[in-house]
């Protein structure tokens, strides 16, 4: 999959999201111990730009820490599911879904994030509010994340160490 530079972030509120967080504590444990994981299907509200292999980040919005909780690339263009069109729409107000590869999973809690308001500061012109479910950074946005996520991985070198026989952040293989 050949990687372009664009990112779309995807808003995540697990108070109000089908995907709880139980679900993200359950695939983040899967991942853990065996590498290998289904893609996470992740349902959409504006799938024109997004295409296959752009960079993916799932921000956590709500209560409780918030900021970058996942990241990957997508693997498949959006795609309508008419088999699930009334559902998705009646109970996620969604029109397509996107397939996502996790590369890297953080645990909001029990691991450092790069936080929601470390994210305003830097995309002060970017919804994260969670007025939107996704938002598509151009390339000199996304070339700013690069960046900010060197320096968090820089400022935190054993973030990928386990910690008590568990693993609050994920680096997949």
């Amino acid at each position: 999959i050949k990687q372009m530079l664009k990112t779309l972030l995807l808003f995540w509120d697990p108070l109000s999201s089908h995907y709880s967080m139980g679900d993200f504590e359950d695939d983040l444990k899967e991942i853990s111990f065996t590498y290998d994981m289904n893609p996470l299907l992740w349902g959409i509200n504006n799938p024109k730009d997004i295409e296959q292999g752009i960079e993916f980040l799932i921000v956590k919005i709500g209560e409780g820490n918030c900021g970058i909780v996942m990241s990957g690339l997508v693997l498949s263009d959006s795609h309508y599911d008419e088999h699930n069109k009334r559902y998705c729409r009646r109970n996620y107000k969604t029109d397509c879904d996107v397939a996502l590869g996790i590369s890297e999973m953080y645990h909001p809690v029990r691991s450092e994030i790069i936080t929601l308001e470390q994210l305003k500061a830097a995309f002060p012109d970017v919804p994260l509010d969670g007025s939107c479910n996704e938002f598509i950074l151009d390339e000199g946005q996304s070339r700013l994340l690069s960046e900010l996520k060197a320096r968090f991985i820089s400022d935190h070198p054993d973030i990928f160490e386990p910690k008590a026989g568990k693993r609050p952040v994920l680096p997949c293989p």
